[in-house]
């Protein structure tokens, strides 16, 4: 809509205020024209002045009372009508439902105002203006649709007549325009409201919508949502369970800005290193998170839990964490691919070097471990008691317990004792792993209650083992094995682990190799109280940031952000062009911003620029590659 159709428009509006009667007062007088009026003399002068005058007294109390009434109708204020895009205007009405006064409350409302005056305008005509005006500006348009209309006032039943009133006249005017519109309509009646409205400077309209969205999901907190458009927290709204039903709420809030669920699910997938073959559950929404629009994306593998928070608008990474985690049974396997009771049987008995004929006992039983499905085989031989535990998916020994039977059954020694090497390879067989496949292999010779036997101990990459393997039988006595909480766990031969080790055990976790990375970093810290090693390293496309705990080896915390991979040959984009690269992607134009500033700087081996400016009631922080220009990293928050 151009200046001068809303010109036109606001002309409208007072042509409506003040009717064309001339032609009507002149018909009037032609008809009156040549007439003469009788006069008659009067005989009581003196009665008939007593008269006027208490006649004059009458007319001038009812002029005045009349008078004060009129004024009172037109200039009192009994209702008020916000609309929130992120302009913000609010507009005060009298009781005939005329303007008396148009408010911006933002810098955006002072835009969309302009130079335009509302003063004894309809009020349909005054939100059309409006409506108009911000669909000029950009602030309504396919990537942010949504409106909201606010009536606050005492008489309950004419508000109501106002919301849908003003609901339906941008409904219509929106369509003639030839653009859906999200209309969220409502009445306020939570004055308590007004302290968030008074602290972040926002009409009561919305600061009452964010406190209904934030009670009904915690997670989010006022000074979040303060700052977001209302296309942002009517799609937060629409995607979550926030109660609606004492508002109006028409058409879907537009998500065309957002990059969309599937992809945000590959990005994820991809930063965090795992096939779509092998996730078993999936979910991811759409979340805000310190003001800014993410997908929250949630999968399990076999026996690990990611949540990647991926940027909704731009598709970086901000933000992944992963534990150990065993899903519920029915997330595991569908009932048809277990292995089965008599395969558990045959692996137990195999792992054992044991017939069914020479064991006694015998049961097995499926069992739920953690989430984990296995099954439990129990038997007893001449001399030992066994429990072993079985994958029920892949057949795999997850624990194995041994006990020796004290009776009258003596195996007989051999005249000779195995070497340290014997016991070694009987332990590993009895994992199922090779020498290569395990670290931190420890090897002595003890006596058990006058048995004498090597204690074996070693990890695989999910497993500890403790194997006690008899001298001179060579056969397992006990065994002991403990799931790993964090996938590599290096056991210290000292007090604490060495800078190397911690180096070894983050590039574990992130599956790389040294030479795959660059700007690799290990500094030992005191975190609270824990000795920690802190190491940082980037691959081609990832930077890692690793926490491990100086003592056990265990991972205790990891961060990880995408970065775009920038030849070293490349130019530097300038100061400018980073300024340029932050306005843009902010939608601001370069004479609405201001206290810029601008510092190059090196970022764990990356060349970025540092980008800060204020516009209106908000500040911006932007992290720009120096080299390719596209934004890595940005914060938009209210400006105190």
């Amino acid at each position: 809509m151009t200046d001068k159709q809303l010109n036109h428009k606001i002309n409208q509006a007072f042509s409506k205020v003040t009717p064309d009667c001339l032609d009507s007062v002149l018909k009037d007088c032609k008809e009156e024209k040549g007439e003469m009026i009788a006069m008659t003399n009067q005989t009581n002068r003196r009665q008939w002045g007593k008269l006027i005058a208490v006649a004059a007294s009458i007319v001038l109390l009812i002029t005045g009372v009349g008078f004060y009434g009129n004024y009172h109708l037109n200039h009192t204020a009994v209702s008020t009508v916000s609309l929130d895009v992120n302009p913000a205007i609010e507009m005060k009405l009298n009781k005939k439902e005329r303007v008396l006064n148009v408010i911006p409350l933002n810098e955006d409302g002072e835009k969309i105002i302009g130079d335009m005056d509302f003063k004894n305008s309809d009020l349909d005509v005054a939100v059309n203006a409006l409506v108009g005006s911000m669909l000029k500006n950009g602030y309504l348009s396919d990537i942010s649709n949504s409106i909201l209309v606010s009536v606050d006032g005492a008489d309950a039943q004419k508000s109501a007549a106002i919301q849908q009133e003003l609901s339906a006249e941008i409904d219509s005017f929106m369509k003639s325009q030839g653009m859906d519109v999200a209309i969220v309509s409502q009445i306020v009646d939570n004055h308590a409201a007004e302290t968030i409205a008074e602290k972040f400077g926002l009409s009561l309209g919305k600061a009452q919508f964010i406190e209904k969205l934030v009670a009904a999901n915690p997670r989010y907190t006022v000074e979040a949502l303060a700052g977001m458009t209302f296309n942002e927290l009517n799609v937060l709204a629409q995607t979550s369970k926030m109660d609606m039903t004492d508002m109006n709420s028409t058409g879907k809030a537009s998500q065309k800005a957002y990059i969309g669920q599937d992809r945000a699910e590959a990005i994820a997938l991809a930063h965090a290193g795992i096939a779509r073959a092998d996730v078993l559950k999936l979910k991811s929404d759409l979340e805000t998170e310190q003001g800014m629009m993410v997908y929250d994306v949630d999968f399990n593998t076999r026996n690990m839990e990611y949540e990647v928070l991926v940027n909704a608008e731009t598709g970086g990474i901000v933000s992944m964490t992963s534990e150990k985690d065993y899903l519920d049974q029915d997330d595991v396997v569908p009932e048809g691919n277990y292995i089965g009771k008599e395969a558990a049987k045959n692996i137990a008995l195999n792992y054992a070097g044991l017939k069914e004929s020479e064991v006694k006992n015998l049961i097995c039983k499926r069992d739920n471990d953690d989430g984990v499905i296995c099954y439990e085989v129990e038997f007893d031989s001449k001399t030992t008691e066994y429990k072993i535990v079985v994958d029920a998916k892949t057949g795999k020994i997850l624990e194995a317990e041994t006990d020796k039977i004290d009776n009258d059954i003596i195996v007989k020694p051999s005249t000779s004792q195995i070497s340290e090497k014997d016991a070694k390879s009987i332990a590993l067989n009895y994992a199922g792993l090779k020498e290569s496949e395990v670290k931190n292999l420890t090897c002595k010779r003890d006596d058990d209650d006058g048995v004498i036997c090597y204690e074996v101990e070693f990890d695989s990459k999910t497993t500890e083992y403790k194997i006690v393997v008899d001298a001179k039988t060579g056969k397992i006595l006990e065994a002991e094995t403990d799931k790993i909480d964090n996938d590599i766990i290096v056991k210290p031969s000292t007090s604490q682990i060495s800078e190397k080790d911690a180096k070894s055990i983050a590039l574990n976790y992130a599956g790389l190799k040294e030479s795959e990375v660059k700007n690799l970093t290990c500094k030992r810290d005191d975190d609270d109280g824990v000795i920690c090693y802190e190491v940082k390293f980037d691959s081609k496309t990832t930077e890692y940031d690793i926490v491990v705990d100086a003592k056990t080896g265990k991972i205790l915390e990891v961060e990880t952000e995408k970065i775009d991979d920038a030849s070293s040959s490349a130019s530097n984009i300038g100061k400018q062009s980073a300024i340029n690269a932050a306005v843009n992607h902010a939608g601001l134009r370069a004479s609405e911003v201001k206290h810029v500033k601008c510092e190059l700087d090196d970022d764990d081996g990356m060349l970025v620029y540092e980008v800060e400016f204020t516009s209106g009631r908000y500040e911006y922080s932007y992290t720009i590659d120096a080299l390719k220009g596209a934004v890595l990293e940005y914060e938009k928050e209210i400006d105190d």
